[in-house]
């Protein structure tokens, strides 16, 4: 009975491959009208304003109701719960795309420092300021941020250990946190 519940409800609250297959083919859509179309396709698209947040709010609003009813009667240790299973998921999901990565810090950054500015990069360290971040802007529009710093920040860690175990990243600031930006500091050991 558990399991089925957890393989029905859950699946359809999130509908992961459904909505990585939607995605796939939007995007698939969108390419296909501005290689036909050109700049008017670019123009088009961006005079209906379509917000490709809705999907990414929709997750946060669900999740977040499913956190809070739990955390409403069972207290922080909820939050504590989600503490304990982020590094483990992290892990694995950088462990999942591992195998496509080279084992420098630049091959790294290709996959982690896209969504920042490199403030400063030696061979050894990298140092990224962001201040973009689409989820910790759906977060603090739906103020929900101290539940996705537990669900998205907390797990950059262990993210970057699963891509390449010798990589350490270390935030200086978040804005889940109430910062003014995210910062995170790359560091690579020595071989």
């Amino acid at each position: 009975m558990e399991n089925h519940f957890i393989e029905n409800e859950v699946k359809e609250l999130f509908w992961d491959e459904l909505h990585n297959f939607q995605l796939e083919r939007a995007t698939k859509i969108v390419e296909l009208f501005i290689n036909t179309f050109g700049d008017d396709a670019i123009k088009i698209i961006e005079e209906i304003n379509v917000d490709w947040r809705e999907p990414l709010k929709l997750y946060i609003k669900n999740t977040v109701t499913i956190i809070e009813k739990f955390k409403e009667l069972y207290g922080d240790k909820v939050l504590e719960l989600l503490k304990e299973f982020n590094p483990n998921d992290s892990l694995k999901r950088g462990e999942n795309i591992s195998a496509n990565s080279g084992n420098t810090l630049d091959d790294f950054l290709k996959i982690f420092g896209t969504g920042g500015t490199i403030v400063r990069k030696s061979e050894s360290e990298a140092f990224i300021r962001s201040s973009g971040c689409l989820v910790a802007q759906v977060a603090r529009e739906l103020d929900v941020e101290n539940i996705m710093y537990c669900l998205h920040c907390y797990g950059d860690p262990y993210y970057a250990k699963g891509i390449n175990p010798n990589i350490s990243c270390k935030h200086n600031k978040t804005l889940m946190q109430g910062d003014d930006c995210c910062e995170y500091l790359i560091t690579i050991e020595d071989k």
